[in-house]
């Protein structure tokens, strides 16, 4: 949902850079809040079929480079809540490649000293479907992908 991201916005110290779907820029109200957030689009098989894949690699351009200019970008991967039910499905891979990928560009840039912290942040509701619900954020302990971390896998 949307809620996440403002929470994620208005609770992180730095400027939070969030990827989303590029039909929210043709919502009305929201697609001013979203073209002054410094959000980048992505494209979803959902709505472009086979030419979602093309439209992403820009995609991972401009995010990579925001990693190299130094920008906080916000990712949802999942792209939606994990329940019971849902929480055996397989992790999406799209972060991970794009860390690894903006590592892999600094580096063959003369920069062997570039890293990406990843930092896995947890929300939970306390009554997830009421407006205006507590909710407890929780910050973890980043992950660094680094030359270091390449070499080793």
């Amino acid at each position: 949902g949307l809620a996440d991201p403002l929470l994620w916005i208005r609770k992180t110290p730095r400027m939070v850079r969030f990827c989303a779907k590029n039909t929210l820029w043709s919502v009305p109200v929201m697609k001013y809040f979203i073209r002054n957030s410094g959000a980048v689009q992505v494209y979803r098989a959902v709505e472009h079929g086979d030419t979602a894949k093309d439209l992403n690699t820009q995609v991972f351009a401009k995010v990579i480079e925001a990693l190299k200019e130094g920008d906080c970008l916000g990712f949802a991967p999942e792209g939606v809540s994990r329940f019971l039910p849902y929480i055996e499905q397989p992790f999406k891979t799209g972060l991970a490649r794009i860390a690894i990928e903006a590592v892999q560009q600094a580096n063959a840039a003369g920069d062997p000293t570039f890293s990406v912290a990843l930092v896995p942040v947890g929300l939970i509701y306390t009554h997830r479907e009421k407006f205006r619900s507590d909710v407890c954020m929780r910050y973890l302990p980043p992950i660094r992908v680094d030359a270091a971390l390449l070499e080793r896998h």
